[in-house]
């Protein structure tokens, strides 16, 4: 026990705290966030059996919520070696002892048994410098890449002020590349791909990838898998989600799983992909992935006040935004779907891709 715990009980939340960790986020996040209006949503989150994947600190004297911090385990089967950081955030009252999200903060792992607290989505004025002077993470700006459909001259979504060539190299023999093969079920990806063969950090298993994918209430998202021709299974997976904005549409690679050098020879895959559906291009946010296979597979990386790769959909911005990442492991990997970055922000009917 230390100082805080004097003032606090800090623990992991149960379902019995959830009305009031929902009205937490609606007084002190934000006024009718989608997590405190939505239980669903919430639940489909958050929800662990009886319990919930949140840390929370109630003070003793009167039983007050006054700090949570929200995290997403990367495994759903067994004890998770990696998790992602998600909400966080204290009271802003002046009883506060101070300092009492970091210290939530230093205590996830020790509540989950987790090894890894990992993030996504930081804000570079607040939490960067917290996660990197405190806690001496590496924190550091994902890498955004996209490939744009050739037929289309004129762009809604994007703004292309400058249209860099994609070019594949000649060593790359589209014709020989490898297949795309839907996976359309969580027992489909499981036939097809042994996630369990690749040791990524964050490690991610079936059940999350069913959960994540396949069980969302909200959004479609379209299971991949990378199939050398000349083997039995697939070498990787990929994910990837429509867009919508000004009667327009785009996709995005939102996940993959597997081996990295696969995805040079997909190139013309999703090529035909973003024509056949007329969407107006693809786009790829990563951090430690191999970016010399991205390139292979056709496409440019977007480079700052030249064109224009919107994030924001919900509701939609067309403007760049950085996104940051924050981490321990050197190896580690992070996609646009990781963490809380893919989740909705309105409640809306599942889309489908054409």
């Amino acid at each position: 026990m230390n100082k805080y715990d004097k003032t606090y009980e800090i623990k992991l939340a149960t379902i019995e705290d959830e009305e009031d960790i929902m009205e937490f986020i609606d007084k002190y996040w934000k006024k009718d966030h989608i997590l405190a209006k939505s239980k669903e949503l919430f639940e489909y989150e958050f929800k662990n059996g009886n319990n919930l994947n949140i840390v929370i600190a109630r003070r003793r004297s009167n039983d007050d919520l006054e700090a949570i911090l929200c995290y997403l385990p990367c495994s759903r089967s067994g004890q998770t070696q990696d998790l992602w950081g998600s909400l966080w955030k204290v009271r802003n009252e002046k009883d506060n002892m101070p300092f009492l999200g970091i210290e939530l903060g230093k205590r996830l792992l020790e509540l989950t048994k987790a090894t890894n607290h990992l993030g996504l989505g930081l804000n570079v004025n607040t939490t960067v410098p917290i996660r990197a002077k405190i806690f001496k993470d590496t924190c550091t700006k994902m890498r955004h890449f996209y490939m744009l459909n050739q037929n289309i001259k004129e762009f809604k979504i994007a703004k292309i002020r400058q249209r860099l060539v994609e070019t594949y190299p000649d060593d790359m023999e589209i014709s020989n590349g490898a297949w795309l093969i839907t996976l359309k079920s969580a027992e489909d990806f499981q036939a097809n791909f042994d996630i369990e063969k690749y040791e990524q950090i964050p490690k991610k298993d079936y059940e999350y990838i069913k959960h994540r994918y396949y069980e969302h209430p909200i959004y479609d998202y379209h299971v991949f898998g990378i199939r050398d021709p000349e083997k039995e299974k697939c070498s990787a997976v990929i994910v990837i989600r429509p867009v919508y904005a000004n009667e327009r549409s785009a996709l995005r690679i939102v996940d993959y799983i597997g081996e990295q050098e696969i995805f040079s020879k997909i190139g013309s895959a999703l090529e035909q992909l973003i024509i056949a559906g007329r969407y107006e291009y693809i786009d790829f946010y990563e951090h430690g992935f191999n970016s010399e296979y991205i390139l292979k597979a056709g496409f440019v990386e977007k480079e700052e006040e030249l064109n224009i790769i919107p994030n924001y959909f919900e509701p939609f911005v067309q403007s760049n935004v950085d996104m940051w990442v924050h981490y321990k492991p050197e190896n580690t990997l992070f996609f646009k779907a990781d963490s809380d970055q893919d989740r909705p922000n309105v409640l809306k009917q599942k889309s489908v891709l054409s």
